[in-house]
C-alpha cells in the first residue's frame, strides 16, 4: 500500500520514522553480519554502515521536512480557530462572562443582537470580540486581548479540540512525534 501525501518530506518522514520504530517495536534484528541485497548482487560486510547511514538519512529527512514547513501550521490554525463552529461551545461561556454580558446575554441591551468569538489579532494570533448592533443599527465591536491564565486555557481547549478534529496541527506535528518516538527507541536500545 502506497502512502499518498502531497507533502515529500512530510512522507518521506513519516515512513522512515514508522519502518524504525516497528523495527524496534518488533524486536528486529540482523541474522549475521552479512547483508545481502537480493535485486543485485552486492553484500555488505559492515551493517553497521548501513545503521548509521539510515540515522543519518532520518535526520536529513527531518531537516528537510523542518525547512519546507517551519511556518506552515501557523495561519491555518488561526483560521481553523477563528472560523471552527466545534470551538464555539469551549469559549462561548467564558467570553459571555468575560464581556459581562451575564448568562445569555441577560444584561445586554437586545439579547438577539450580540454574538462573541475569537478573532485574528493585527500581530498575528487571536483576541476575544464582542459584536452587537447599537440602538441607531450600527455595528459595533469590543475587543479584549487574550491575558488572563483562564483565557489561556480556553484556547489550548480550542486548540487541542482542532488537533483532532482538523489537519492543521496534527498533520505538522505528528511526524515530528514519529521522529522523535524513532530516536527514543533507537538510544533505548543502544543503551
Amino acid at each position: 500500500m502506497a502512502l499518498q501525501d502531497s507533502n515529500a518530506e512530510r512522507r518521506n518522514l513519516t515512513v522512515l520514522s514508522v519502518s524504525i520504530i516497528i523495527y524496534f517495536l518488533a524486536d528486529g534484528a540482523l541474522i549475521n553480519d552479512i547483508v545481502r541485497l537480493q535485486i543485485i548482487n552486492v553484500e555488505f560486510q559492515q551493517p553497521e554502515i548501513l545503521a548509521y547511514f539510515v540515522w543519518g538519512l532520518l535526520i536529513w529527512f527531518c531537516f528537510r521536512y523542518w525547512l519546507q514547513n517551519k511556518s506552515s501550521w501557523r495561519e491555518p490554525l488561526i483560521s481553523d480557530l477563528t472560523s471552527s463552529d466545534s470551538c464555539s461551545p469551549i469559549y462561548y461561556n467564558h467570553l459571555v462572562k468575560r464581556f459581562g454580558l451575564g448568562d445569555d446575554y441577560s444584561l445586554s441591551t437586545f439579547d438577539d443582537r450580540h454574538w462573541v468569538k475569537l478573532s485574528k489579532k493585527q500581530s498575528g494570533f487571536v483576541s476575544f470580540q464582542h459584536v452587537y448592533k447599537e440602538d441607531s443599527g450600527k455595528q459595533k465591536i469590543d475587543t479584549l486581548p487574550v491575558e488572563t491564565f483562564s483565557d489561556r486555557i480556553i484556547i489550548i481547549r480550542c486548540i487541542v479540540d482542532l488537533f483532532f478534529k482538523q489537519p492543521t496541527l496534527s498533520g505538522y506535528f505528528v511526524p515530528y512525534f514519529l521522529f522523535m518516538w524513532a530516536i527514543c527507541l533507537g538510544v533505548k536500545s543502544a543503551l
